[in-house]
């Protein structure tokens, strides 16, 4: 036990720091909450009290996997608490088990190198990328983790490949990341592919389909579910308006954005550059089931997201979507200056110069960036719905004070219904979309109701209120300079 503290204490260290980070940035007012983290927290209520994967209309999730929800509804039952209540103590030891197997998946690719292990860790744990992630209520915050998870047991199967255990335990952790995030298919992917690529190609060819089937049961349960529920597999999906070189753009102006560099190139050479030494790196670790996963994921999971955004309309590729393969990015700066090294085509003192100066260039970089994030965080909280200027807006207070005003049978629209839920308990439907005319449709032939307009939440996919007012005549009930509320009916109708 002393020898294993001895050899990981740095592990622990910077495991340590991680939860600190989180805990820190929590104190004023929890973890923070996006439109995502409603669905997710709504569904996992929803789960505890009614069994059911809902939404908080009632209504199936299906824009987002089981996973999250599933996790946060665990844990609620198990501490008898709000899943709000606890989102800081989880996030906080989430990034920090991140941060330790990330510690750990280093130790695998530098072994006896402890300055390499530290420089890959100091650069993860103040990482501006990964501090907004777990910071907020968001399924990435275990869906890196069980990526990682998956990396480490992956590599015991190729190691190991007599024990079957270490396949069977990493088909189960890549399977629950799909159902986390459905992107995790990459994961699934991956892992069928390196046995696809074993030495003896039949053997591999077996494990790998036995990886892939116990791997995508639970996804495919979601899908079916979803399927049978709403006639959708992921739920409505818009096409998209950006084309592969958009997005091939959008990822390497965000690894740009992670490296920090000291001067001016364009996105699209530092991008390449990148793109070129991972291939590079994955062939020099060829032989070596970890460097083999790291690289092989990161190729698979950057083209699975160019191709999933120019084929169907989502938030611009950023820094929260392209996360799963921040750790790549930066194993990868220091391995192409270890393996030189090993290689002796750079000295001792070069290569160890070099990987000094790079720690320190970021850390440099990050300070000035999570100095400013902690200013903001420190008195008005995380951004997000539990942010204070959230709750001290004038629309929401009197949404609060006039709830009960509210009929069941009232039909209420709103363009940020998550944020009218979250902060105020009103169920409401979202404003339609401009490219679903039968959204549109529906409220034109709907009698009467109310809308909710939040300023700050304006929309533009979402139907504009001048548009409204073309087929139907909005009465003010209230109006404030954040938002207001109105009524409409077919008596009133223009």
């Amino acid at each position: 036990m002393r020898a294993r503290l001895q050899n990981n204490w740095h592990l622990f260290l910077f495991a340590v720091i991680a939860a600190g980070c989180i805990i820190a940035m929590g104190k004023e007012s929890g973890m923070g909450v996006s439109p995502d983290s409603v669905f997710y927290l709504e569904a996992a209520k929803e789960l505890i009290q009614d069994h059911a994967l809902e939404d908080f209309n009632h209504l199936p999730l299906v824009d987002f996997p089981a996973g999250y929800p599933l996790l946060l509804a665990f844990v609620s039952l198990i501490t008898q608490t709000d899943p709000l209540v606890f989102s800081t103590i989880l996030n906080a030891f989430l990034y920090a088990c991140l941060i330790f197997l990330s510690g750990r998946l280093a130790q695998k690719l530098f072994p006896e190198k402890r300055w390499l292990q530290i420089a890959v860790l100091g650069s993860l744990v103040v990482s501006p990328a990964t501090i907004e992630i777990y910071a907020m209520l968001w399924s990435e915050t275990s869906f890196l983790l069980l990526l990682i998870l998956f990396m480490l047991l992956m590599g015991k199967a190729l190691n190991e490949p007599m024990k079957q255990q270490w396949w069977i335990l990493a088909a189960i952790v890549a399977g629950y990341a799909a159902l986390t995030r459905y992107a995790g298919v990459t994961i699934i992917a991956t892992g069928c592919l390196l046995f696809l690529l074993q030495s003896n190609w039949r053997q591999g060819l077996l494990r790998g389909l036995q990886f892939g089937v116990l791997a995508s049961i639970p996804l495919t349960i979601n899908l079916i579910r979803n399927k049978i529920h709403t006639d959708t597999f992921t739920g409505l999906r818009k096409p998209a308006n950006t084309s592969i070189l958009d997005n091939l753009g959008f990822t390497f102006d965000t690894i740009q954005d992670w490296l920090f560099l000291p001067f001016n190139v364009q996105a699209w050479i530092i991008g390449s550059i990148v793109l070129v030494l991972i291939v590079v790196a994955l062939f020099m670790r060829r032989k070596e089931a970890y460097g083999k996963i790291l690289y092989s994921f990161a190729l698979m999971y950057g083209v699975f997201m160019i191709v999933s955004a120019s084929t169907s309309k989502h938030e611009q590729l950023n820094s929260r979507l392209l996360a799963a393969i921040l750790l790549p990015v930066i194993i990868l700066v220091f391995d192409i200056i270890y393996q030189l090294h090993l290689q002796k085509r750079l000295s001792t003192r070069i290569a160890s110069i070099s990987i000094v100066l790079i720690s320190i260039a970021w850390q440099y970089k990050y300070y000035p960036i999570n100095w400013e994030t902690w200013d903001g965080v420190k008195d008005a909280g995380v951004p997000g719905y539990r942010e204070q200027m959230w709750s001290e807006m004038e629309i929401v207070q009197y949404l609060r004070k006039h709830k009960t005003a509210f009929q069941p049978a009232d039909s209420i629209y709103a363009n940020a219904h998550d944020a009218v839920h979250f902060l105020s308990g009103i169920y409401s439907r979202q404003l339609p979309q401009k490219e679903f005319s039968w959204q549109i449709n529906r409220l034109k032939q709907l009698p009467c109701g109310y809308i909710v307009f939040i300023r700050d939440a304006d929309n533009p996919e979402l139907i504009s209120m001048d548009s409204i007012r073309q087929f139907k005549q909005l009465i003010p009930v209230v109006q404030f300079e954040d938002g207001a509320l109105y009524r409409f009916c077919d008596s009133t109708k223009q």
